[in-house]
């Protein structure tokens, strides 16, 4: 595949033994890792059945910023109903995994109760 990047002429590359069997090698490999990430996304949503409300990318995007709430904060209109985001205990600090209040789409703030 590297003489592909370097050959500015597709018939020439196209033309050789070997090079169709590899696109199909790697079209087939293509296919089970695309079938993996759909099945361990089907996992996590079967787990959380309110990610099927979100896309394989949007979802992606959150398993793979779960460790930072900060940055998941832009799909909770997409998860939940009428949450546009929330109130940190930090609001500087992207770090900060404690929430205080969520906003609804009303700009209406819903507090947490503490236990």
């Amino acid at each position: 595949m590297n003489k592909v990047v370097l050959t500015p002429n597709a018939l020439v590359i196209a033309d050789q033994k070997e090079f169709l069997s590899t696109l199909e090698r790697d079209m087939a490999n293509l296919v089970k890792c695309e079938k993996a990430l759909s099945d361990y996304l089907d996992t996590k949503r079967r787990l959380f059945p309110r990610f099927y409300f979100v896309s394989q990318v949007d979802l992606l995007d959150i398993l793979s910023k779960g460790q930072t709430p900060r940055l998941v904060e832009r799909h909770l209109s997409k998860i939940f109903d009428n949450i546009h985001s929330m109130k940190w205990v930090d609001q500087d600090d992207m770090d900060c995994k404690e929430a205080v209040s969520f906003l609804s789409g009303e700009r209406e703030e819903v507090p947490f109760l503490s236990c």
